[in-house]
Parts: structure tokens; sequence; C-alpha cells
């Protein structure tokens, strides 16, 4: 929405004023300069309101068939809204006004609360607005974090500023609006992001992030413990899990057996050295009641092995050396777990 067509006869503009000097004081000239710097002006507010209402002419059928009827836009507001759209310096910031505008006309907020708003908006930059929407994002999702780990992505505002003097600058401008509180979104905040963002944007998916399953998988694996491929074998899908968005926990049956009830799917790896007794096999039915359990067969692991246990998927791997075999396990449980 940038006026390039003008970028040749701005800079002549700009370098005869730089040439000139004080010369200009006399004559025409700053007569014609005022003229062409003004007509500029108006030229760049013109494309600014195009985009305004083009915005409000495209997105204008988001508005439920029930609030048509009560649209309300205060003419004090309105002209706020254009007069700070007309003269913004940030391209990027433009449809903002128009969703607010949006946003005022549907949404039930008080005089104080427009106002301060619309001069939030024209006062914050556009790379301020987007650290509100990570922190908004952040915060009303459980999100994978960026670093590894089973915790969820921080909503705090310190996650999102840059070090250094303009993270400094951020900071504090967003807490001089009351965006923020003690590091954390207030509720000013969320209004104002829900008033220049759509839905569509305020997704995990919108910030490439990634948000984590519902399912939490408990792999049990007292029946591999003793096996030679199965401390690799259970890195890899623990990590082909953490791609996919899926908690997993590894845990041996006589091992904090509480943890098995924060799953929500138990995975038994089974081979023929397997080695536990019918307490292991009380425990699991225990939990099927309300878990989902799958049964994975090893290489060497008996056919026999799947009448001792109700299970609800079973499958067999003829090998799990390779990393592809963790990969072909999360393929086969795509239909049996949430992914991301």
């Amino acid at each position: 929405m940038q006026i390039s067509e003008n970028h040749g006869e701005r800079n002549k503009f700009i370098l005869s004023i730089l040439r000139s000097g004080m010369e200009l004081a006399g004559g025409g000239a700053v007569t014609n300069m005022v003229e062409w710097a003004w007509g500029y002006r108006q030229r760049l507010s013109q494309q600014r309101m195009d985009a305004y209402c083009r915005y409000l002419l495209e997105n204008g059928n988001s508005i439920d068939a029930a609030d048509i009827e009560n649209i309300d836009v205060p003419e004090a507001d309105f002209h706020a809204l254009l007069t700070a759209c007309a003269g913004e310096i940030e391209d990027e910031k433009v449809t903002f006004y128009a969703h607010m505008t949006l946003a005022i006309a549907t949404k039930n907020f008080s005089h104080k609360e427009r106002r301060h708003l619309i001069l939030s908006l024209r006062d914050l930059t556009y790379s301020d607005l987007e650290v509100l929407r990570k922190m908004y994002v952040a915060s009303i999702n459980s999100l994978v974090p960026p670093s590894g780990g089973i915790g969820s992505r921080s909503s705090l505002l310190s996650e999102y500023i840059e070090s250094g003097a303009f993270g400094e600058v951020t900071s504090n401008a967003l807490s001089l609006k009351g965006m923020v509180q003690s590091d954390k979104l207030s509720s000013l905040g969320k209004s104002l992001v829900v008033c220049c963002y759509k839905k569509d944007e305020l997704t995990p998916k919108a910030m490439n992030w990634q948000k984590w399953s519902t399912d939490r998988l408990e792999i049990l694996f007292n029946g591999i413990a003793n096996h030679p491929e199965c401390t690799s074998f259970i890195y890899n899908l623990t990590d082909e899990m953490y791609k996919n968005g899926v908690r997993t926990n590894n845990l041996r049956i006589d091992e904090r057996t509480s943890k098995i009830s924060r799953s929500t799917a138990i995975l038994i790896p089974f081979s023929n050295t397997l080695n536990s007794g019918d307490s292991f096999f009380e425990l699991i039915e225990r939990y099927k009641r309300r878990k989902k359990v799958f049964i994975l067969l090893l290489p060497d692991a008996d056919e026999g092995v799947k009448s001792l246990i109700t299970y609800d998927y079973c499958m067999r791997m003829e090998s799990i050396g390779q990393k592809s075999a963790a990969k072909e396990l999360v393929s086969k449980l795509r239909n049996h777990l949430s992914y991301t």
C-alpha cells in the first residue's frame, strides 16, 4: 500500500531541498514544494482510506446477522479512528483500524474503554501489537515450548521482547498503556488484541506454533527393559510423539505408578524378555476402563501375550533398531491419538 509510483519524484523533491538549503527562503520554490508535499500526504491518506474501506467491505460479513441491527459506532469514535488511520505511519497497522471499527460496533465497550483502545492503537507500534498477539495466543492455549520439555510455551512479556534498549521501549510502552501487568497480559491488553486481529490470526497455526494434544501417552517399558535396543527406541518414540504434540512419560510399572492416572493412553511393548507378575496385568485392566491401551509386539514377542490383556489396538514391529521404527509406530497410532 506504499506510493511506489512516486518513488523517483519523492527522492528528487527531498534532494532538491538538501541542495538548495536556505536559498529556498525566497521565490516560489517553497510554495511549490509545500504544495507537492501536501499533495503527497493527501494521496497517502487516500490510500489509507481505500485500504480501510476495502477491509470493512471484505470482512463485514463476519458480523452475526443478529447484531446487524444493533451496530453503533459513536461519531466521536468514528472520527478518531479515521483521523488516526489517515495519519498512520505504519502500513501494517491500517487494517487494524478497520477491524477495531467492527469490534467497537459489535462489542459492549464503555466510552472510556473505546477511547483508550483507539489511542493505544494509534500510539503503539506494529511490533508492540505483535508482542501482545503472541502473549494472547500463548495465554489461551497449551503450547509445545520451543526449547523442548513437557511444559507449555510461556505467555509472559519477557519471553517476546528483544533484549536491549528497544525491548525496554516496548516493555515501557505496553506497561504505560496498561496492556501488561506484572509481566502478564491484562484485560485491556486482551481487548486490544481481539479488536485488532481476526479470530484465525489468533491461533497457534497462525503463529507457526504447535498446540499440545489432548492425549498423553504412558509408555510402560517393563517388557523391554532388558531389550538391547530398548533405550534408543523409547528415546526415538518420545521424540516423534513430541513432534506431533503428544506428551509422553516413560515408566516402569513398579515406579510411581500413580503417574498413569494423568495419561489418556498406555503403550505396552512386549518381548519374550517380559518378566511381570500378575499385578502388572491387574493394574492395566483397572486403568483400561478409562484409557486407551495399545500393545506393541516387538520382533521376538509371542502372539500369545495378546490373550493376557484387554487392549484397544495391537501392532507388531519387525524391527526397532532404526529411527524409522518410531515414525512407523507414530503413523500406526494416528487414528487412535489426537495429533496436532
